[in-house]
């Protein structure tokens, strides 16, 4: 860690300075990151990364009074230690074990199962066979809302009314679309 410090500064009193900060507050800037949940290694870590960013910034720091320098160093060490953290949860989160890959399973399918498959498939028959029969505003209300992802306001004006009777419009229009389903013999879904 020292050796870290003597190699970033080429001036000597800015040298001197900071291997007299690190001395000074090594235990802090440990005892901050500590405090962030961080095993030793990850603490060690997070101090080093705390030591470049003040080096960076050591004609800001000379001129500090004690116990805002302080202050600063624990939040710069701090603010370090959750960089530190999300950056590791990223790594983590796109790098998984071969726990969690489906290789036992054989092919993998995104696709829903076959009998999900099926019945999608005969409730859109049903529903495209109600559809014909609904008159033609509702057909509109139930098409421009769901299929072609109007907003109220547009369906409004396509209907000739206000936007905020669109909602129980709709909900009219769906109850009639299932009364018509459970009355060909479907089940309501």
């Amino acid at each position: 860690m020292l050796a870290m410090i003597c190699t970033m500064t080429d001036n000597q009193s800015d040298r001197a300075f900071m291997l007299d900060l690190y001395q000074q507050f090594f235990r802090l800037m440990f005892f901050t990151a500590r405090k962030c949940h961080l095993q030793q290694d990850a603490c060690e870590e997070v101090v080093q990364e705390s030591l470049v960013k003040l080096i960076q910034k050591v004609s800001l720091l000379r001129d500090m009074p004690q116990p805002v320098l302080a202050a600063y160093i624990v939040s710069a060490t701090r603010n370090t230690a959750f960089d530190y953290t999300r950056r590791q949860s990223r790594q983590n989160a796109r790098v998984g074990s071969l726990d969690d890959e489906p290789f036992s399973a054989g092919l993998v399918s995104d696709s829903p199962p076959l009998d999900d498959q099926l019945e999608a498939a005969e409730l859109r028959g049903r529903l495209s066979s109600v559809l014909k029969e609904l008159s033609k505003d509702d057909r509109a209300l139930l098409e421009g809302k769901y299929i072609l992802q109007y907003s109220d306001e547009v369906l409004a004006k396509m209907l000739n009314c206000k936007a905020g009777s669109i909602r129980m419009k709709l909900t009219r229009a769906r109850r009639r679309a299932f009364k018509l389903m459970k009355a060909e013999g479907g089940e309501e879904q």
